[in-house]
């Protein structure tokens, strides 16, 4: 009997080029779709806790810039603040607060998850079927509101997707 192990190094070089292109497109036009509009104020989604997140962050920077923290939600810390934490570091190194900066985060994570989703699915199912998972993942219109919030969501799927993996 052949044993079916599978090499953890090169799950992607094993694949055709035909099918890293296709998730490479999909991968695209998904961060394409979360980019749209990103600049506009955080209203689109669940807007009272992104501004939570934004007033937090917003503290984290003055806390950087001038060692004094002037700003915090009145409901203080909700959960750990590693996006407000990354978010107030990016202010710090574009020079101001830009609010599209944790939604592009947030985006970034929702797809780096998408990545792993594929990485899980071709372990599990065909190499179609785990386009489509992406696909899905990448394209439901549920989730893409919420996958580009300044919310610590995108980042906990992430987080979650890859220990599945691991």
């Amino acid at each position: 009997m052949a044993s079916t192990q599978v090499d953890k190094k090169g799950l992607l070089r094993q694949e055709p080029v035909s099918r890293l292109l296709i998730l490479g497109v999909l991968l695209v036009a998904g961060l394409c779709l979360r980019l749209y509009r990103i600049g506009e104020p955080p209203m689109d989604f669940a807007g009272v806790r992104q501004y939570h997140s934004a007033l937090l962050a917003r503290g984290f920077y003055e806390w950087l810039v001038g060692a004094n923290m002037k700003t915090i939600p009145p409901d203080g810390i909700i959960e750990p603040p590693i996006l407000e934490g990354l978010t107030s570091l990016a202010y710090m190194l574009s020079g101001g607060e830009h609010l599209f900066i944790p939604r592009v985060l947030s985006a970034i994570f929702w797809l780096v998850g998408g990545l792993f989703l594929y990485l899980i699915a071709r372990k599990i199912v065909s190499a179609n079927a785990a386009v489509f998972s992406v696909a899905f993942y990448l394209f439901d219109p549920a989730a893409i509101l919420p996958s580009r919030a300044f919310m610590p969501e995108p980042l906990m799927i992430m987080m979650l997707v890859i220990s599945v993996l691991c």
